[in-house]
């Protein structure tokens, strides 16, 4: 009867660590082709931080000049998670013009877009950046869950690099509308 009971505990035993290993095997087979099916803003991503780590290796003469840039956090986004992704930047000059570029390079705004004007006001005991943009700026081509998070990126960056605590954003000199989203006079993005 012991006998009976203690195969009957082993196969048991066995079953279950079996079943596991399969589990974890699945496990780290769907992470792979995760890891393998990346969008292409993701695909920019690695690229970049695999420049970056080939322009870390430098010479004496190029690491004084490396001393004078900043780390920046640029916002893009992977639309199949919807998540918000950071992107650390080295820049020589942080302000609303390196900012734009950057988020012009990591495909998270369209190339042809302009920043028309930036200004820093206090409204309502908020630090807030006023920023106007042009008619390029708006991409039609996008669903609403891509749109809020194109603005989200957009706002993100600006909050975390230029010390304000939202956006207010205009497209040349208008309240931000598109068939999806609209800001009126008292929207701001945070």
């Amino acid at each position: 009867m012991n006998r009976k009971i203690s195969l009957m505990l082993i196969c048991i035993l066995s079953a279950s660590l079996f079943i596991v290993g399969c589990e974890k095997n699945t496990v780290d087979n769907q992470r792979s082709e995760t890891s393998n099916s990346s969008t292409p803003t993701e695909q920019q991503k690695n690229e970049e931080n695999t420049q970056v780590k080939e322009e870390e290796k430098t010479t004496p003469e190029e690491s004084t000049k490396e001393e004078t840039t900043k780390e920046t956090t640029i916002y893009s986004y992977n639309v199949d998670s919807e998540d918000l992704i950071k992107n650390s930047v080295s820049l020589d000059t942080v302000d609303e013009n390196s900012l734009f570029s950057q988020l012009q390079s990591l495909g998270v705004i369209p190339k042809e877009a302009k920043l028309n004007s930036f200004k820093v006001e206090d409204i309502d005991g908020v630090k807030t950046a006023l920023i106007d943009v042009d008619s390029n700026f708006m991409n039609t081509n996008l669903g609403s869950g891509t749109e809020e998070l194109m603005l989200n990126s957009f706002a993100h960056t600006y909050i975390d690099n230029m010390g304000v605590g939202q956006v207010k954003l205009t497209v040349d000199g208008e309240n931000y509308q598109s068939g999806h989203i609209m800001l009126e006079d008292g929207d701001f993005l945070k």
